[in-house]
């Protein structure tokens, strides 16, 4: 088994290493999936600060006494988009791994 944190950090050197094995290692496919795994990971971290704020946001408009509905709404929006956003990068991960 290959360690993965090497595989991510080393890619070439690792593949290098195995093709004197006599393995393969599909570089340009791990290479672009490990590049969308980390834009996944980001746009992921991303949601979840913006629906931490947005909640915080909630508790101090309710108790301003203001509409909280818009503020409700958009953390909703939010909390589909991190949801399929999380789907897809253990989707993509569970890729890599199957790969290594």
């Amino acid at each position: 088994m290959l360690d993965p944190k090497r595989l991510r950090t080393e890619l070439e050197t690792v593949a290098a290493q195995l093709k004197r094995r006599g393995l393969d290692l599909d570089v340009a496919r791990i290479g672009a999936l490990e590049e969308r795994r980390k834009t996944l990971q980001v746009e992921t971290q991303e949601l979840q600060n913006a629906r931490n704020t947005r909640s915080k946001a909630i508790g101090k408009a309710k108790a301003a006494g203001e509409d909280i509905q818009p503020l409700l709404e958009e953390v909703a929006r939010l909390g589909d988009r991190l949801k399929a956003g999380e789907v897809e990068l253990a989707t993509l991960q569970a890729e890599l791994e199957a790969i290594v």
